[in-house]
């Protein structure tokens, strides 16, 4: 099977369930660290159900990011996985256990257990702080320990291309929504950090009319000649295709976002 098959069978969805034998016994020979397995666990959250046929040769390999992920997509047919998911998100490695909480939260239901094994990170290094924060946004609950973390974050000094700060303040959103707390945050950051925008216009697509002091910043960005990559000096890959979904977020949040009353009009551009 060629290095990056699974890419492709991921775009395939479902239609593909039935090369699941193939991915599992393309799975089972090879070395744990093999970087081919990245593509094939990828293949495997988008088989639907028959992805969880896979579940004891991915149990078999040493835990990674991208097999914990797939463990997780499988759901609650994944159940005989809660007990490795769990000791992996216990065990605090900030490589694994962000993945891991989120994954036994996605086959055991049990939200606060998972987001309680994620605190102890919020104290760590920013590159743990971020990982255990975007955990906790797809998680969508904290314990109080854990929300205190997080604001003492928003006071510490950012990371220079600003990704910590947004990535906190997104968690907390999802876990409080408190769009007051997190709004001068988001605005900060986009107006300081161009290339966290297409982050921060899903948060405010999510906050809806809560985020509407937001839209000038909304139609300042529909209404620029240029390229949000272009403007920041991105001419490498496709530039291009990341660029058009960002407009189009911004267009659904500009939208969303002007739905604050009747009358309300989201600007020309905009529809």
């Amino acid at each position: 099977m060629p290095r990056n098959t699974g890419y492709l069978l991921a775009g395939l969805g479902e239609r593909a369930a039935e090369l699941v034998p193939v991915i599992r016994r393309r799975v089972a020979g090879l070395s744990d660290g093999d970087e081919r397995m990245v593509s094939l666990a990828f293949a495997l959250k988008s088989l639907g159900p028959r992805g969880a046929e896979a579940l004891p040769e991915l149990l078999a390999k040493a835990p990674e990011r991208w097999t914990l992920a797939a463990i997780g997509s499988f759901g609650p047919a994944a159940a005989a996985a809660l007990p490795l998911l769990r000791r992996v998100a216990a065990a605090g490695d900030p490589r694994l256990a962000p993945a891991a909480a989120v994954a036994s939260y996605q086959v055991g239901g049990d939200a606060a257990e998972a987001a309680a094994l994620l605190t102890p990170l919020l104290t760590g290094e920013a590159g743990a702080v971020r990982d255990a924060a975007g955990a906790l946004a797809e998680i969508g609950t904290a314990a109080p320990a854990a929300l205190s973390a997080l604001r003492r974050v928003l006071r510490r000094r950012d990371t220079p291309a600003g990704w910590l700060h947004v990535d906190v303040a997104r968690a907390l959103w999802a876990v409080t929504g408190d769009a007051g707390a997190v709004q001068p945050v988001l605005t900060r950051q986009w107006q300081a950090h161009p290339l966290t925008r297409p982050t921060i216009v899903g948060v405010w697509a999510e906050m809806g009319p809560a985020a509407a002091d937001c839209l000038p910043l909304l139609r300042e960005e529909l209404a620029e000649v240029r390229r949000l990559s272009a403007r920041q000096g991105i001419h490498q890959g496709d530039p291009c295709s990341p660029d058009e979904k960002f407009l189009a977020d911004v267009r659904a949040a500009a939208r969303g976002v002007a739905q604050s009353g009747p009358g309300a009009d989201p600007s020309p551009g905009e529809s």
